[in-house]
């Protein structure tokens, strides 16, 4: 039977039943007794035969024994089997599995010597962050100057919370449109995130701003309430957010799983002029906050942040919401020989001078109550900068219908996190007018991200363990065609049997391509697997 005809399943149960031959005389009865009670043992991925295909693979062998049982007999046998003799399915992991033949296409490039080229590993284009707006650009480059490693994506999303916290209840962009960010830095464990982290604080507390630096852990959803009451715009830089996410959503910590719940209502309501947590018996307890601001730089490891994600995750909304910057690789030791000789280098005066400038600034405001309940100023648009950010949008809202259910709600949120990163650019130039080279800088950098975004929550995110072992393999995948044997050693932690079950079902889907490399020695031919 060839390959696109017969399911995986079926592939299984054809291999164990051509390992029995044909029985003598006597022998029939016990045979296809165990044959029915082994066939309807053999699971692949929750799929069993139905009782029907197990009496037609048994019906068959039994016409080839030397005494053939009469059809009442071998119904009753088939029946009992399947009943009775069934055997768990680990003991079926002996069955061979036949991979299916390769299509004929034309792989010998593979063994030939590869070109280098440049591996990008899906970065967002680091021009986006040396030619950023300001202080943006000013602050990333001192982080680069001043590390051991270099880590552009997590360094630039340290960049951005900073700004994102100094002008918290200072500025708004239009439809009171606010500064807040949720940022996840990723990067490798042991590769330096907390440079980034350090400098941000030290630079907070030079430029006067301490009042801005929040807690650096979350202890339960009433302990951010809180805090925000003391501190209504502060910058929460939390270290290994991927396990308290885990314990958010896991139900590991009950005292914990309100958390994102009261996370997405905060970011939603910084423009209100008050919000309040939940209920208590004596009224007097429940927390009230005006104009909230709460800005968050996340760090973590690819690995402790895509095992806590579900796919209900991303429709609820709270990850949509968030900016995720991800290094996947570690970075070369830095060549800057004054951090390898150990000396620090110093923030520059200029940069902690502009910081200090939102720092200090308040808005113009007639009201007595200024600062219990601040109104920010609103910044101007340059009518080429408005009109780009109006036609982005459209252009959003009408490809929406035609995305998947996990783009879509990636995609949704894609614009007004671009007309936020353009208020931040404008603000970083301490500019009061958003102009258009702010929004064509932050419309590039808001699209880059959503589509990395995108693509790795597509190849990470999974609700079954079936579904999230084909993705990780298909990650395997992704530096082009390679061998079984390297495929092998990459996914160790997979049995032989069921990464060739996976590995068919993706085939299968058309998500991997199959081939083999004839020896030119005359040898055994080399097999490769290739993502489509």
């Amino acid at each position: 039977m060839q390959f696109g005809v017969i399911s995986p399943i079926h592939q299984r149960a054809k291999a164990y039943i051509d390992k029995i031959p044909p029985v003598a005389k006597g022998e029939t009865n016990t045979t296809c007794f165990k044959m029915a009670g082994s066939l309807s043992a053999i699971d692949h991925h929750g799929e069993r035969l139905t009782p029907a295909e197990v009496t037609e693979y048994v019906t068959a062998y039994n016409a080839k024994c030397q005494e053939p049982m009469p059809p009442e007999r071998l119904a009753k046998a088939i029946q009992s089997g399947m009943t009775n003799g069934t055997q768990p399915a680990a003991k079926l992991a002996d069955v061979s599995f036949q991979m299916p033949q390769p299509e004929p296409r034309d792989f010998e490039y593979l063994t030939r010597a590869k070109t280098a080229t440049p591996d990008t590993d899906g970065m967002i284009p680091v021009e986006l962050f040396t030619q950023a707006p300001g202080i943006l650009s000013e602050l990333y480059q001192h982080l680069c100057a001043s590390c051991f490693y270099e880590l552009p994506e997590p360094f630039f999303a340290a960049c951005l919370s900073l700004m994102a916290v100094i002008t918290g209840r200072k500025i708004s962009g239009r439809n009171d449109l606010r500064t807040n960010l949720y940022c996840l830095s990723i990067a490798p464990t042991g590769s330096g995130k907390e440079h980034a982290r350090k400098t941000v604080d030290l630079l907070l507390r030079e430029a006067g701003g301490s009042s801005l630096i929040g807690c650096e852990d979350i202890g339960s959803a009433p302990g951010i309430w809180s805090m925000l009451q003391e501190q209504p715009a502060c910058l929460m830089q939390l270290d290994e957010f991927g396990r308290m996410l885990a314990t958010m959503t896991q139900g590991q910590q009950s005292h914990k799983t309100e958390i994102p719940t009261d996370l997405l209502k905060i970011y939603t309501s910084s423009a209100r002029v008050e919000i309040s947590g939940r209920a208590y018996a004596n009224r007097d307890n429940t927390p009230r906050i005006n104009f909230p601001h709460l800005v968050i730089n996340g760090t973590t490891t690819s690995a402790a942040l895509w095992d806590s994600i579900q796919t209900q995750q991303v429709h609820d909304g709270l990850l949509g919401r968030c900016q995720i910057f991800e290094q996947r690789r570690y970075a070369e030791l830095s060549k800057n020989a004054a951090v390898l000789d150990g000396s620090t280098v110093p923030l520059p005066p200029e940069l902690v001078d502009r910081v200090r400038f939102w720092i200090e600034y308040q808005p113009p405001s007639n009201k007595p109550l200024a600062a219990m309940y601040p109104k920010p100023t609103e910044l101007d648009y340059e009518p080429a900068a408005w009109d780009r950010w109006t036609s982005h949008s459209a252009n959003i809202s009408k490809r929406l219908n035609s995305e998947d259910s996990i783009a879509a709600a990636i995609w949704t949120r894609s614009a007004e996190k671009a007309h936020k990163l353009a208020i931040i650019a404008a603000a970083a130039c301490k500019s009061f007018t958003v102009r258009a080279e702010h929004m064509n800088w932050a419309i590039a950098l808001q699209n880059a991200l959503t589509r990395k975004m995108t693509r790795r929550i597509e190849d990470n995110v999974a609700d079954s363990r079936c579904e999230k072992q084909k993705k990780w393999i298909l990650q395997k995948l992704t530096d082009g065609p390679i061998s079984k044997a390297q495929l092998t050693r990459r996914t160790q932690k997979i049995g032989a049997r069921e990464r060739n079950e996976l590995l068919t079902d993706l085939i299968e889907a058309k998500q991997v391509q199959y081939s083999k490399v004839e020896s030119k020695t005359g040898g055994k031919p080399t097999e490769y697997f290739n993502r489509i």
